[in-house]
């Protein structure tokens, strides 16, 4: 998937993409700056946003 693509998912449509296609390394690279632009997520290694991501899914 090309760059352009992962700019115009929604943030849950590209966390799912993330988690469907673990073997996209660009597309997770993307979905991580995005997460950290964002306030009140920090994460800094791969381990702490898919502990951050099963507890956000554990809630719903």
């Amino acid at each position: 998937m090309t760059e352009e693509n992962y700019k115009s998912m929604s943030q849950p449509k590209l966390r799912e993409y993330v988690r469907m296609h673990p073997e996209d390394i660009e597309a997770f690279h993307y979905y991580v700056d995005k997460l950290r632009t964002q306030t009140g997520v920090l994460v800094s290694t791969e381990e702490e946003l898919e502990q951050e991501l099963q507890k956000r899914i554990a809630q719903r």
